[in-house]
């Protein structure tokens, strides 16, 4: 499409003619200034770019949903002086539609739709960095199904597949929207309270568990209730790191299939009570800071409390 110095549009090729739905009739589209016509593919009111040699590209989503890039070249005379604009049109739609489900898959479980584990502990580290900061518990739970390895092998994986969906569905209508359900892998899930209170997790555990055993059957041809088992890690209470909760939530999954399955089981121990936040606790970084400091000159590290180094301050050679 070109346009004039006067904002109108004074050529359109066929290609961008049909897409603007003026057919064959290309004379409908001159002399218009070119948001209209921009306006005319998005359905959406469109301001007029700047046409300007470093004007950025724009991209435009049509009615129909193409994704198209506009970019701008200005056109000059001998002299060197403006004649108009040419606007060029690019059809992305296949590479930004390849691209956005790259994305989603990187983050999500494509049989769920739940996150997964990647993107789950990239949520745990920000819970418990915003954890060290207002000093609450986060929560981990770790649930898998009981049993579910005889299922998938009676009914295959296809059977195997409808009950993980049917599963994820129950266990997602039973959490709060600051809450995040994912997948760890095979029958086993996860939930992440990023501001977790031990009568919270519990009740949540608990209702959990209740949730599964109640639910419809996914599957026909099962002659007995689903059940799950939870185990369930504090921050800071059990674990002060990403490792530890997962150790940590893992064994109380044991502990709680061991004792007969269909439960949950809270803590690293069985009848560890969970203790109430450390108020002194260092974040790591600083406390691994501090810890090198004194081992590599002798000296005293900075006061827990300080989180920076005066400009002074000299540091060895690595």
């Amino acid at each position: 499409m070109f346009t004039n110095t006067d904002r109108e549009v004074r050529y359109i090729n066929p290609a961008l003619a049909k897409l603007l739905r003026f057919g064959d009739d290309l004379s409908a589209a001159l002399k218009r200034p070119p948001h209209e016509l921009l306006s005319r593919l998005s359905g959406q009111p469109f301001d007029h770019p700047a046409m300007a040699e470093d004007a950025a590209p724009i991209e435009i989503e049509t009615t129909d949903g193409r994704i198209l890039i506009c970019s701008f070249r200005m056109v000059r005379d001998a002299g060197d002086g403006p004649l108009g604009c040419l606007w060029v049109f690019e059809d992305v739609t296949e590479l930004v539609m390849t691209n956005r489900k790259l994305r989603y898959f990187a983050d999500h479980d494509p049989l769920t739709g739940l996150l997964n584990r990647r993107r789950l502990l990239e949520e745990l580290e920000r819970a418990l960095f915003a954890s060290q900061r207002a000093r609450h518990r986060v929560a981990l739970f770790i649930l898998d199904l009981d049993h579910f390895k005889d299922i998938n092998d009676a009914h295959g994986h296809k059977g195997g597949d409808t009950l993980l969906k049917h599963m994820a569905d129950v266990v997602d209508g039973e959490i709060r929207r600051n809450e995040i359900l994912a997948r760890l892998g095979g029958d086993e899930f996860a939930i992440l309270v990023p501001e977790a209170s031990l009568p919270e997790v519990e009740v949540l555990a608990e209702r959990v568990v209740r949730a599964v055993a109640g639910a419809e059957p996914a599957l026909e041809e099962l002659a007995q209730r689903q059940t799950c088992s939870v185990g369930v890690a504090l921050y800071p209470d059990h674990a002060q790191s990403i490792e530890g909760l997962l150790a940590c939530a893992d064994a109380a999954l044991y502990r709680a299939k061991k004792s007969g399955r269909d439960s949950w089981r809270i803590g690293c121990e069985q009848g560890s009570p969970a203790k109430p936040p450390d108020k002194s606790h260092e974040p790591q970084p600083i406390a691994e800071l501090n810890e090198f400091i004194d081992r590599t000159t002798g000296a005293d590290p900075p006061d827990a409390s300080q989180t920076l180094l005066m400009p002074d301050t000299k540091l060895p050679d690595l």
